[in-house]
């Protein structure tokens, strides 16, 4: 509850998503400059998602498109300029063996810290 305006707030439940093994990932996404008609330019990033499988499915209806080892240098390859098919190949190949576990909701507030946050919790 918010105490300053009563306001409820649901929570929802907070998951500890990796590859098996622990290891780091990189998710394909996009990044440019632009400028607004009646402001200054800015950058704009977003991660690629595409529809979920299983297992992330039973945490959500969509999933970030997860890149497998090796083709990160073909992602960010800056003379690559059919994105068309750069995409396409993302999405065959994207990673989806991922592994998930109910984590506690304190993770979602960043003042939060401690290696605690994403230890395995059960939900009461």
């Amino acid at each position: 509850m918010n105490p300053e305006t009563g306001e409820i707030k649901k929570v929802g439940q907070a998951h500890f998503i990796r590859l098996p093994g622990s290891g780091p990932f990189a998710f394909a996404g996009l990044m440019a400059w632009w400028a607004p008609a009646d402001g200054a330019p800015m950058l704009s990033c977003s991660i690629i998602t595409k529809e979920a499988e299983r297992p992330a499915v039973e945490v959500h209806s969509r999933m970030p498109v997860v890149l497998p080892k090796g083709a990160e240098s073909v992602w960010l390859n800056a003379a690559q300029t059919d994105g068309k098919t750069t995409l396409a190949e993302a999405l065959v190949h994207a990673v989806t063996a991922l592994e998930h576990y109910l984590a506690s909701t304190r993770v979602n507030n960043a003042m939060n810290e401690g290696a605690e946050l994403i230890e395995p919790f059960e939900k009461e």
